[in-house]
């Protein structure tokens, strides 16, 4: 199982669960949360949400929308860190984003 890096920021429920409530922001820390490493690049959380996130038609819509909508969210949530350079996404996580991840993916 891969050890990431947890943040122990508290996010209000209230914000947690409106992040949240979006499809394509569960599946990219859901996709995060799996991997060895704490880190992916846009164009593999591209093709990733493309290939998951029914609503996503194509690999550029998904650039477009994590780029534009979704990655900026999270970020403003301390979920991730994004680096527009580089086009880095890394893994932040918190305790209560990964118990409400766990409890969706188990329905």
């Amino acid at each position: 199982m891969p050890v990431h890096k947890h943040t122990t920021h508290d996010i209000p429920i209230d914000a947690l669960l409106k992040v949240l409530a979006v499809p394509c922001r569960r599946t990219v820390l859901s996709y995060l949360q799996t991997k060895d490493t704490d880190s992916a690049t846009l164009d593999e959380l591209a093709d990733h949400v493309h290939n998951n996130v029914e609503s996503i038609t194509s690999r550029h819509q998904a650039q477009i929308v994590l780029v534009h909508q979704h990655l900026p969210a999270l970020a403003d949530h301390r979920l991730i860190e994004y680096d527009t350079r580089s086009q880095t996404i890394r893994y932040r996580g918190s305790t209560a984003s990964e118990a409400f991840l766990k409890v969706i993916q188990e329905e």
